[in-house]
């Protein structure tokens, strides 16, 4: 929350646990899929109690080793 407070617009969260409680803290209400990363994983754009946000949230063992740069790198010239 203190980063999304802070203006950060961007982020990717890792793990099913952490990437629910991350979009609960930032009071996600409604998110579009957006173009695909990997299959069962995409960038995900909408709105929280903080105003408009990019996310990836990411659980489990979806996405190739190097997943993390490769989704910032897809939407960082079109941050919100």
């Amino acid at each position: 929350r203190d980063l999304v407070t802070d203006g950060v617009r961007q982020l990717i969260s890792a793990g099913g646990e952490t990437s629910g409680e991350v979009a609960a803290a930032l009071g996600a209400t409604l998110l579009e899929v957006g173009d695909p990363l990997a299959p069962g994983l995409s960038w995900l754009t909408g709105s929280t109690a903080f105003g408009p946000i990019n996310l990836v949230l990411k659980s489990g063992n979806f996405g190739h080793p190097d997943l993390f740069t490769a989704a910032w790198d897809a939407l960082a010239p079109t941050k919100p």
